[in-house]
C-alpha cells in the first residue's frame, strides 16, 4: 500500500509524463490543437470505420496477391488520410503535423524517418546502405514466418536474432558521431530511426 505522500507523488509523476507524453491521455493532442466536441466525435467514429475496413481487407489477404494488397492498403490509406484532413480546419491541421512532427496529410513514418536522416546528417550513400540492410532484413524475417515447420517460440527466437544482427550491421553504417546523436535522442524519449516491429505468428 503506499501512502499518502507516495500516492501524491505517483499522481504528480503521471502528471508531469502526461504532459510530456500524453501516454495516460492518448487522445491529448486532440485537446492540444484545439478540436472541439464534433470534431473529436467525427474523429473516434473515423478510426473505428477504419479499423473495421482493415480488418476486412486483412481478412481477403489470402485471396489476394502482396502486390495487390499493397495496392489496396496504400488505398485506402489516402482515402482516410483525406477524410481526416477534412475534419480540421487548416490550424489545427498545421499544429497536429508539429506535434507528430510530420508534415500534413503525410505519411507520419516516412516524415519522421526523413527528418532523422537530415537530423543525423546521413549521406546518401550511408541511406542507400540502410534500405539495402532494411529489405534484407524484412525478406528474413518474412521467411522465417512463412516457414510452416517451426513452432512460434522458434519463429520468434529467430527473428529476435535476426533482428540483433540487422542493428549490428546497421549501427556500422553510422558515424560515431552519429551513434553519439542516435543514443542522446533515444535516451530523450525520441523516436527510433527505424523500429522494432513485432511479428505476428501466422
Amino acid at each position: 500500500m503506499l501512502t499518502g505522500d507516495q500516492k501524491k507523488n505517483l499522481a504528480e509523476l503521471k502528471k508531469q509524463y502526461t504532459e510530456r507524453t500524453g501516454q495516460f491521455n492518448p487522445n491529448k493532442w486532440m485537446d492540444d490543437i484545439g478540436m472541439s466536441k464534433e470534431q473529436k466525435e467525427k474523429w473516434t467514429t473515423l478510426t473505428k470505420n477504419r479499423g473495421k475496413a482493415y480488418n476486412e481487407l486483412y481478412a481477403k489477404q489470402k485471396d489476394i496477391t502482396r502486390e495487390e494488397r499493397t495496392a489496396v492498403y496504400q488505398k485506402l490509406n489516402k482515402e482516410y488520410q483525406a477524410k481526416f484532413d477534412a475534419i480540421l480546419t487548416d490550424e489545427q491541421k498545421e499544429k497536429r503535423a508539429k506535434r507528430f512532427r510530420r508534415p500534413a496529410g503525410g505519411q507520419g513514418g516516412v516524415g519522421v524517418v526523413r527528418n532523422w536522416y537530415k537530423e543525423l546528417g546521413l549521406t546518401d550513400e550511408q541511406q542507400k546502405k540502410m534500405r539495402i540492410l532494411g529489405a534484407e532484413r524484412g525478406k528474413k524475417v518474412r521467411d522465417i514466418y512463412a516457414n510452416k515447420e517451426l513452432a512460434r517460440k522458434e519463429k520468434a527466437a529467430a527473428a529476435g536474432k535476426a533482428y540483433k544482427e540487422y542493428t549490428g550491421k546497421l549501427n556500422a553504417i553510422y558515424t560515431p558521431e552519429q551513434r553519439k546523436k542516435l543514443k542522446e535522442r533515444r535516451g530523450s524519449g525520441g523516436i527510433r530511426v527505424l523500429p522494432k516491429r513485432k511479428q505476428k505468428d501466422k
